[in-house]
């Protein structure tokens, strides 16, 4: 039985922002946003908010999206036609409650061996509010991507994560020497 979930990454502001990309990038997109324990919340510390979502934009950009057998692909193709259709749907939904997509949101046909595949390009939806259903839904494999609601300070940070359904949760911090 898979349950789903609404797992947050809290980033904190004495991070180190590779680091926290790297991370980020590995966790949200896990097994294409397909996966229980996949994070799929992106909580930021508004100090180090827009510097992190360039830098992930900028590297989420550069995913190779492809056939899942080759080597060199970083993300295939979702399970099936209505998760891409669910991804759409959940993207569609946001954008009208006025949250900005920042990379992604594109349905991918590849060459003629795998057309037949549910490829959709890995999508980052900011949501700053954090007031989007988008942000709210439960689920496995809504989106490949995440929302980006601001955290002015480490108890609203703490607040969203918890008032959220989630299986796990993870902050991102230096805890210095």
């Amino acid at each position: 039985m898979e349950l789903g979930g609404k797992g947050a990454m809290v980033v904190l502001e004495d991070t180190d922002l590779d680091k926290a990309v790297a991370d980020a990038l590995s966790e949200i997109y896990l097994a294409n946003g397909e996966a229980c324990v996949a994070a799929s919340r992106l909580l930021v510390h508004d100090t180090i908010y827009d510097e992190l979502v360039d830098r992930f934009v900028t590297v989420a950009r550069t995913i190779r999206v492809g056939d899942a057998t080759e080597h060199a692909t970083e993300v295939g193709p979702l399970l099936l036609a209505t998760q891409r259709l669910s991804v759409r749907r959940h993207i569609e939904g946001a954008l009208a409650e006025g949250a900005t997509i920042m990379t992604g949101d594109e349905e991918i046909d590849l060459d003629e061996a795998l057309v037949n595949g549910y490829y959709f390009r890995p999508t980052l939806v900011a949501d700053p509010g954090g007031a989007t259903a988008i942000t709210a839904a439960d689920g496995v494999g809504h989106r490949p991507g995440e929302q980006l609601p601001q955290a002015e300070d480490q108890q609203k940070t703490g607040e969203r994560q918890l008032g959220h359904p989630g299986r796990r949760r993870q902050v991102v911090t230096d805890p210095g020497e």
